[in-house]
């Protein structure tokens, strides 16, 4: 499966690209193909844009898995694109012929967050960090969805990158009774809930060198999954910086895991 994009870039370059906007621009090619699927947005708690790919249905009527796509800070606004270009590798036709599958991408709005803490202080207290509207509305619109979709409720996957691995992270503990599997990439979480979600496959990936979002981030939440008796699954990129979603979205082995994921 082709990479999205070309270059590993360093931490510096992706939060400059993440403060000015430039990571939201989506090729005009793709935005042609996202301006056609179906849009909505959720009302409350908070209002969120959203794109949902609505894939081939089977014949025999059998239900297909959802993937729940969290962008990173660069994709936040109203244009309600920008999401679903990162979640590209998914919804490409190539993809829908091995992996047949929904996608939602919903989108935050300038300056909230998916989780309420700084990018730059990894690990936090899920009891004292709320949960924001955005994850409420959000985990809200994912029920919205399996209720009135052929969607099969035991293959819920949960995928985000940067501050979107925050947010991968947090609904993985909001909601454990909810996900089949979760991928966090370059996030962080709350390392003293992970016996909460011990039983949900994990696959995290964050860079060796990232200066955006602290590596340790990861690290501490994979050891304590590990200390529960979980077998979670860790790829740390050596001398990768923040943009480690660009190897992790291109590894044709991470989606193939993916869909083999299934709640009992």
């Amino acid at each position: 499966m082709a990479c999205i994009c070309a270059l590993l870039l360093p931490s510096a370059q992706v939060l400059a690209g993440e403060a000015n906007g430039a990571y939201a621009k989506v090729k005009p090619e793709r935005a042609a193909v996202i301006e056609r699927l179906e849009a909505g947005a959720t009302t409350a708690p908070a209002k969120l844009p959203w794109r949902l790919f609505v894939p081939a249905l089977p014949a025999d009527g059998s239900k297909l898995p959802l993937v729940v796509f969290l962008h990173g800070a660069g994709r936040r606004g109203t244009d309600n694109l920008g999401p679903m270009e990162l979640a590209w590798n998914f919804i490409t036709p190539e993809a829908q012929a091995r992996h047949p599958c929904f996608v939602v991408a919903p989108q935050v709005r300038d300056g909230r967050r998916w989780v309420d803490q700084d990018f730059n202080k990894g690990s936090y207290d899920a009891d004292a960090v709320l949960s924001t509207e955005e994850m409420q509305a959000t985990l809200a619109l994912v029920g919205q969805l399996v209720a009135s979709r052929p969607i099969d409720a035991k293959r819920l996957y949960v995928v985000g990158q940067s501050m979107g691995g925050y947010g991968a992270w947090d609904a993985l503990v909001r909601r454990p009774d909810l996900w089949a599997a979760g991928v966090p990439i370059c996030g962080a979480g709350d390392p003293s809930r992970a016996g909460s979600i011990k039983t949900i496959p994990v696959w995290a990936w964050h860079g060796e060198n990232d200066t955006a979002v602290p590596v340790a981030g990861s690290r501490e939440m994979i050891a304590a999954l590990r200390q529960t008796g979980a077998q979670p699954q860790y790829t740390e990129i050596a001398k990768g910086g923040h943009g480690v979603w660009n190897p992790a979205l291109a590894d044709a082995k991470l989606y193939d895991w993916l869909f083999a994921q299934r709640r009992p």
